[in-house]
């Protein structure tokens, strides 16, 4: 078992119960999908703002893991590995 630590947003700790980081076990070797599905047993409406109906990543929220943004490297095919560190920003919109 891979054990992730996952780090959301101000704005999305009320969704994850006051937590600003949440540890989840999934998989090992795991992906950021499995990363998503374990965080979703335990924190579904949070998990349900990271990826859309369809199983995709929403437009607006961009992950990295360990520094590396996921629409730059497999989406959420990308590998993650135990201990690795998952960040949750909201996208920053304005003219």
């Amino acid at each position: 078992m891979a054990v992730v630590t996952v780090v959301l947003p101000r704005m999305l700790v009320p969704i994850a119960g006051g937590a600003s980081r949440i540890e989840v076990s999934c998989a090992d070797p795991a992906t950021l999908s499995d990363v998503v599905t374990a965080l979703s047993s335990t924190h579904l409406a949070l998990a349900r703002r990271l990826v859309d109906e369809m199983g995709e990543l929403r437009r607006h929220v961009n992950i990295y893991v360990d520094g590396e943004e996921c629409r730059l490297t497999a989406g959420l095919a990308t590998t993650v590995s135990e201990g690795a560190r998952v960040e949750v920003i909201g996208s920053i919109a304005g003219g």
